[in-house]
C-alpha cells in the first residue's frame, strides 16, 4: 500500500546515515584524518594486538592487494585503444546499416553532432570521478557509462537543469556516487545485476506501479526466472513491487531452494530507500511504461547504503562498498583511452546514443506505436547484450592474448621442472654413491 513501508535512517532527507560514507552527495572527498579513523587522533586502533586482527590486517593490506591486482588482470584485462575502436568505432561498420538505419541517416546524425551547439559543454569534464568511471565501464562492462545510464536500459539522468548546465550533462558527483557501486562484488560482473539494482531502487523512490523492465542477469539461480514469472503473472494489477519480491521468496522457500543474497540487497533496499513524495523538495517524478526511470545521485547513494547494510548473523556480508572500490582501482591502473583522447571518445559513446534513440524512432514508424520503443521485448530482456558481437571480439582477444600467457607459464614451468629434476637425479647419485663407500 502507498506509503506503508517502513524505512530506516535515510529517509530524512533521502539520505544514508555520514557514518556509512566517506563521500558527500557533492562527491567531496573525506579527508585524511576522517579515513584514518581512530588512529588520527593518536589512539590506537582497538584489537591491533589481537591475533585475529593482526591476522585480519595482514589480509587487508598485504594479500588482498595482490589477489585483486591479479583477479582483474585475468577477469578485465586493460583494454588497448584497437579494443577501444572496436566497442566505439569512429565510422559505422556496414554490417550496422538495416532497414531501420541509412547511410543517409548516419550522414545526418554526424552532421547535427558536429554542429551541436552544446557538444563542448557535453564531453568537458572537470572532475577526475568522470573521466575514471568512463575508463572503468569500458573496462570491465565493455560500454561507456553514458550507455549505461541510458534509454537503452530504462535509465535515464534526472539531471540538474537549474544551473545553466545542459539537461544531458552530468553533474558534479554523479559520476563519484555511481565510481563508488560499479564494481561491487555483488554484480559479479553482471552489468544486468547493476542495472537491475538501480532500476529497483528507482521504482521504490518514485512508488511506480508499472510493470518492470526486468534486465535478465546472466545468473542461472531460480530467483530470477521466478522473478520474472511472478512480474508476468501480476502484470498490469497495481501492485507494489516489494510484494511481488515477497511473493518470489515464498515461492521459493516452497520448493526448499536457497535464496540468493541477491534478494537480501533488495530486502536492504526496501528498508532503505524512502518514497520521494515525502522527501522535502523532491516532485514524484512522471514514469510510464514507455517512460526510463530518472536516476540521480540520491539512487546511487541508497543502492550503497543498502549494499553496505547486507549482513548474515549480524556481520557484514561484504567489505564497505567505498572499500571495494579502492581496492579495485588500485589493482587497475592506468587504463585507456589516456587523456589526450578521451573527448574523442566520449563524443563517439554520446552519437552511438543519439544513433540508438533515432533509429529507435525509426523503428517505431515503421512498425507502430509499441513495437519498437522501449518496450521492445527485446531491449527489455537483452539488457547489456545489445553490445555482445563487438564485446564478444574483444573478450576473445584478451582470451587469447591469456591463453598464450598461461601457455608461456607452463613452458617455463616445464623447463623449471626438468631442471628441478636432473638436480634430485645428481643428488640421489651423490647418495647413492656415498653409501656404497660407507658400505
Amino acid at each position: 500500500m502507498a506509503g506503508s513501508r517502513k524505512r530506516s535512517a535515510p529517509e530524512a532527507g533521502g539520505r544514508a546515515p555520514k557514518k556509512s560514507r566517506k563521500n558527500d552527495d557533492n562527491g567531496s572527498e573525506a579527508s585524511d584524518d576522517e579515513n584514518r579513523g581512530s588512529r588520527a587522533s593518536g589512539q590506537e586502533c582497538r584489537g591491533t594486538k589481537q591475533p585475529s586482527w593482526i591476522a585480519f590486517e595482514t589480509e587487508m593490506f598485504d594479500r588482498v592487494p595482490q589477489k585483486c591486482s591479479e583477479t582483474v588482470a585475468t577477469q578485465a584485462p586493460r583494454l588497448t585503444l584497437e579494443d577501444i575502436d572496436r566497442l566505439l568505432p569512429e565510422t559505422l561498420p556496414d554490417n550496422d546499416y538495416d532497414q531501420d538505419w541509412s547511410r543517409d541517416d548516419e550522414a545526418k546524425l554526424v552532421k547535427d553532432w558536429e554542429e551541436e551547439p552544446l557538444q563542448d559543454a557535453l564531453l568537458d569534464y572537470k572532475d577526475k570521478a568522470t573521466d575514471t568511471v568512463f575508463r572503468m565501464c569500458l573496462r570491465f562492462y565493455h560500454m561507456s557509462p553514458f550507455e549505461l545510464i541510458s534509454e537503452k536500459y530504462s535509465l535515464v539522468y534526472e539531471g540538474n537543469t537549474g544551473r545553466g548546465t545542459p539537461p544531458a550533462r552530468w553533474a558534479s558527483g554523479f559520476a563519484d556516487s555511481l565510481k563508488r557501486i560499479l564494481v561491487h562484488p555483488l554484480w559479479n560482473g553482471d552489468i544486468n545485476l547493476l542495472i537491475m539494482g538501480i532500476q529497483y531502487t528507482c521504482i521504490l523512490n518514485e512508488e511506480d506501479r508499472h510493470a518492470w523492465r526486468f534486465a535478465r542477469p546472466s545468473s542461472i539461480h531460480p530467483f530470477f526466472t521466478v522473478f520474472r514469472q511472478v512480474l508476468a503473472e501480476w502484470k498490469g494489477q497495481n501492485k507494489p513491487l516489494e510484494e511481488h519480491h515477497e511473493e518470489v521468496r515464498k515461492r521459493l522457500e516452497a520448493r526448499s531452494i536457497e535464496n540468493t543474497v541477491y534478494s537480501a540487497f533488495l530486502q536492504s533496499l526496501e528498508e532503505t530507500v524512502p518514497i520521494a513524495e515525502k522527501l522535502p523538495g523532491k516532485k514524484n517524478a512522471t514514469v510510464t511504461d514507455d517512460k526510463p526511470y530518472p536516476v540521480s545521485i540520491r539512487i546511487f547513494n541508497y543502492v550503497r547504503y543498502a549494499l553496505d547494510q547486507i549482513s548474515y548473523m549480524g556481520a557484514p556480508y561484504f567489505l564497505p562498498a567505498d572499500v571495494t572500490v579502492r581496492y579495485v582501482l588500485g589493482a587497475a591502473p592506468d587504463n585507456n583511452p589516456p587523456k589526450a583522447d578521451l573527448k574523442r571518445y566520449m563524443s563517439r559513446s554520446l552519437l552511438a546514443l543519439r544513433r540508438y534513440n533515432a533509429k529507435r524512432e525509426n523503428r517505431v514508424k515503421r512498425l507502430g506505436q509499441g513495437q519498437g520503443d522501449g518496450a521492445d521485448p527485446q531491449d527489455a530482456t537483452t539488457g547489456a547484450l545489445d553490445n555482445e558481437k563487438d564485446a564478444t571480439i574483444v573478450a576473445l582477444r584478451q582470451e587469447v592474448g591469456r591463453l598464450k600467457s598461461q601457455n608461456n607459464e607452463k613452458d617455463a614451468t616445464i623447463v623449471a621442472l626438468r631442471q628441478d629434476m636432473d638436480q634430485l637425479k645428481s643428488l640421489i647419485d651423490e647418495m647413492d654413491k656415498l653409501l656404497r663407500r660407507q658400505e
